[in-house]
């Protein structure tokens, strides 16, 4: 009867273990896809800033702040080498003052005016 029941009990742990490690390897995938598309889209960010500024000619100090606090969080991401050379290439701009405007071209800026 003991056998019995320890066999039923170690059925019951494997079966739960494995459910675990199902439901745990099923949350690391959502959380992978979830951190790529964020990495991309920070990449995506900063490529389009570049652009935008190596037009513009200048750089205003919010949007430099702003972009380097976006590449370091790139860069905790594990971002590479690419990015780093834009920035450097931003950093060297001239740098304006905002005068009443935020002049960023991010789309949440407005939202803390």
């Amino acid at each position: 009867m003991d056998a019995i029941f320890n066999q039923v009990i170690g059925l019951i742990v494997a079966t739960l273990f494995g459910a675990l490690c199902t439901y745990t390897l099923g949350i690391k995938k959502q959380w992978t896809g979830t951190k790529n598309a964020l990495y991309s889209l920070v990449k995506s960010q900063i490529n389009a800033e570049w652009r935008r500024l190596m037009v513009q000619g200048f750089v205003y100090i919010h949007d430099l702040e702003a972009l380097q606090s976006l590449n370091c969080e790139y860069v905790q991401m594990g971002g590479n080498g690419a990015v780093k050379l834009l920035m450097k290439d931003i950093e060297n701009l001239p740098r304006k003052v905002n005068k009443g405007q935020s002049g960023t071209s991010f789309p949440h800026d407005h939202l803390h005016d």
